[in-house]
């Protein structure tokens, strides 16, 4: 893929992540409740376990379920970004730090908005669970690009 075409792509993987971020956190609190025991009903139906113990048992881990989807989204987020900064600044280092500069904002804006949207609260620790999901999947990637590199390098 030629440099210009993948810049193209990595921004936007960035702003589709950050759009979907978006979306979820401006759902109602009702609304953000029923996307998140449906998603979770429709995965857990696939155990093919009871209908009724799966509802009892989404009553009881939807939080679980909601922490995990933050971790997963910015986790993606981080990916997404790291990638992105890299095209353009060809440092490992300084795209690690600028990517998490950037899902660090984001998920603190995210937080922001969803404190202005009915039925939804902001939150510290869901800013916490974002940062380390962006971290982890920062991370994964850093040390997947310094490996690969590595191989290229050795004679």
């Amino acid at each position: 893929m030629k440099s210009s075409l993948r810049k193209t792509f990595s921004v936007i993987m960035v702003i589709v992540i950050s759009v979907v971020i978006f979306a979820f956190s401006a759902q109602t609190g009702e609304d953000s409740a029923t996307t998140s025991e449906g998603l979770a009903l429709s995965a857990l139906r696939w155990t093919g376990q009871n209908e009724s113990l799966l509802e009892s048992f989404i009553q009881e881990s939807i939080f679980i379920i909601r922490k995990f989807a933050h971790f997963i989204i910015f986790f993606l987020l981080g990916i997404a970004s790291f990638n992105m900064f890299k095209q353009f600044h060809k440092k490992k280092d300084k795209s690690a730090l600028y990517a998490l500069l950037y899902c660090t904002c984001y998920a603190i804006l995210d937080e922001l908005h969803q404190y202005l949207v009915p039925g939804r609260s902001a939150r510290v620790t869901d800013v916490v669970i974002d940062i380390a999901g962006a971290t982890c999947g920062i991370l994964m990637l850093f040390i997947i690009s310094k490996r690969i590199l590595k191989r290229k390098n050795e004679p």
